[in-house]
C-alpha cells in the first residue's frame, strides 16, 4: 500500500510531468532535424531529387500547422496527458515505420572478399567503372518505381511525425502552468522545458552524424564513408528514436487531468521529512558550530 501511495503521489506531482515531458519534448524536436542529417542518404538509397526532398521535410511542418489548431481548440476539453500519452505514441510509431522503409528496399554494399560490386541495388547509385575519386554521374531523377512508391510512404509518415509533435507547446505547457503553484514555479518549469526540448536538434545531428560513418548494412565493406556510393545506417535513429517515444508515452499518459494542489497537511508532512534527513545524515557530518545554525534554521522552517 505505502508504495501505491508513493507511485501514485508521483504522478500527482508537477514536477514528475516536468521531467518525463521535458524529455519527450526533446524526441519530438528530434525527428526533423536527424532526418536534414541523413537526407543524402535517402536520396541514394531511393533515388531521390532535391525538389522531392526538400519537399518531404516540409511535409512534416504540414502535419504540425495542420493539428495545431485542432488541439488548440479540442485538447483542453479533455485529459491532457492522455493526449500528449497518444500523440507520443503516433510519433513513436511513425519513426518505427520510417526506419523499417529500409528493409521494404535494402542496399547492399560490396564484401571486404568481394572482387566486383554488381548488385541491382546499388546500381542506382553508381556503376561499377565509376572510380572513387570520381562522382555519381548526375541525373535529373533516378528514382525507381519503387522508389516513388517508399517516397509518397515518407512523405505520409512525416506529416504524421508533425502531427504527433503539434499538441507539444499547445498543451503541454498550459497544462504545467494551470497546474503550478505560483507563477515563480511555472516559469521555471516552463524554462525547464524549452532548454531541454532545444537541445533535441543537438541529440539529432550528434546520433545523425555518428550513424552515417555505419554502413547501411552494417557489414564491413570495401568502401569507406567518402565514397560517393557509401550509404550510412540512416535507419537506425528511426529505430532509436520510435522506441524511445513510445517507452515516455508510457508514463506521461498516468498523470491526472488536474493535479492536487498541496495542502497544509502535505507541507507539514514535507517539512517532517526533510527534518529527519537533516538529522540523521547531515547532523552527525556537521561540526559543533555548524550544527546549533542548522537546528535554529529548522526551528526556523517548522514555525
Amino acid at each position: 500500500m505505502a508504495e501505491s501511495g508513493g507511485c501514485r503521489w508521483c504522478f500527482n506531482n508537477i514536477l514528475w510531468f516536468t521531467a518525463v515531458y521535458s524529455m519527450s519534448a526533446l524526441l519530438l524536436g528530434s525527428v526533423k532535424p536527424y532526418t536534414t542529417s541523413q537526407i543524402t542518404a535517402l536520396e541514394k538509397q531511393f533515388g531521390l531529387s532535391s525538389t522531392r526532398s526538400g519537399l518531404l521535410l516540409s511535409c512534416n511542418e504540414i502535419g504540425c500547422l495542420s493539428a495545431s489548431f485542432f488541439f488548440s481548440h479540442f485538447g483542453g476539453r479533455g485529459c491532457i496527458p492522455r493526449i500528449l500519452s497518444g500523440a507520443m505514441v503516433l510519433y513513436g510509431i511513425a519513426s518505427l515505420m520510417c526506419g523499417l522503409l529500409h528493409f521494404m528496399d535494402p542496399v547492399s554494399f560490396p564484401s571486404l572478399d568481394a572482387s566486383n560490386y554488381s548488385s541491382s541495388q546499388g546500381a542506382r547509385l553508381c556503376q561499377d567503372s565509376v572510380q572513387e575519386h570520381e562522382r555519381c554521374p548526375a541525373t535529373k531523377d533516378q528514382a525507381t518505381d519503387n522508389g516513388r512508391w517508399m517516397y509518397n510512404v515518407q512523405a505520409v509518415l512525416m506529416v504524421l511525425l508533425g502531427v504527433g509533435k503539434s499538441p507539444q507547446f499547445s498543451l503541454g505547457l498550459p497544462y504545467v502552468e494551470n497546474n503550478s503553484s505560483d507563477k515563480q514555479q511555472s516559469s521555471l518549469l516552463t524554462g525547464i522545458i524549452m532548454a531541454i526540448a532545444f537541445l533535441g536538434p543537438a541529440v539529432a545531428l550528434g546520433l545523425g552524424g555518428w550513424l552515417s560513418d555505419v554502413p547501411i548494412d552494417l557489414s564491413e565493406s570495401q568502401l569507406h564513408s567518402h565514397h560517393p556510393q557509401w550509404i550510412g545506417a540512416w535507419w537506425i535513429g528511426y529505430l532509436i528514436l520510435g522506441c524511445a517515444a513510445i517507452v515516455l508515452a508510457v508514463p506521461l499518459g498516468f498523470f491526472p487531468r488536474h493535479m492536487k494542489k498541496s495542502t497544509v497537511k502535505d507541507i507539514h508532512t514535507a517539512t517532517s521529512l526533510i527534518k529527519d534527513i537533516v538529522a540523521e545524515i547531515i547532523m552527525p557530518c556537521l561540526s559543533a558550530a555548524n550544527r546549533d545554525i542548522a537546528i535554529g534554521r529548522l526551528e526556523a522552517v517548522e514555525s
